[in-house]
């Protein structure tokens, strides 16, 4: 099971300004810098919680129909398609009306529709694509509060340490960011 970022989120879960706001940051001078910090804390927390925060879009990769598909980085919004190769190798789209979606549920699944089942696929790798887009919204007011403070937190940690390591101190990531994620965080397997 392999699942790939398509589309990434069109804005960041915290504003530039929020940043600096929080910094007590008033010149332009490391915006940049303090853009690059914003997107990599959202990877970095993204990847600590296996969630999407801001709207984005996904495709999931299998190489079957299993009962029941958990789809990644939930929240679940929508399920866009799902492609698969027939027995006879030709690619078909899967018509919505045959399976269900759960977007109720963390993670959210896929499943057959009552009374439907999967259809039969090519007996190889990779025959079954679902397209889905995940994450709280559009707007950075979508993202859960205590996942806006974490990453205020981390993006406050990351610049004004800026290196790995600093002359005789190892600079860990704040406690309150763990503290702050750990209702969030997903246990994968």
């Amino acid at each position: 099971m392999a699942a790939s970022l398509i589309i990434p989120p069109a804005v960041e879960p915290v504003t530039l300004q929020e940043v600096k706001d929080h910094l007590r940051i008033v010149i332009a001078d490391d915006d940049t810098i303090l853009a690059f910090t914003i997107q990599s804390a959202r990877e970095h927390v993204e990847d600590m919680i296996s969630r999407a925060l801001i709207t984005q879009t996904w495709e999931l990769v299998l190489n079957r129909f299993p009962s029941i598909i958990d789809l990644p980085y939930p929240p679940l919004q929508t399920v866009a398609s799902i492609v698969y190769i027939d027995s006879d190798g030709l690619q078909q789209t899967l018509d919505p009306s045959v399976y269900a979606v759960d977007t109720k549920n963390t993670p959210g699944r896929v499943r057959p529709a009552y009374d439907q089942s999967w259809p039969a696929t090519r007996k190889d790798i990779n025959t079954v694509t679902i397209t889905y887009t995940a994450g709280y919204g559009n707007a950075t007011t979508d993202v859960p509060g205590p996942i806006r403070s974490a990453l205020l937190l981390l993006i406050g940690h990351l610049y004004e340490n800026r290196e790995a390591t600093a002359p005789f101190q190892i600079t860990n990531l704040p406690l309150g960011v763990d503290r702050l994620l750990a209702p969030y965080r997903m246990i994968t397997f």
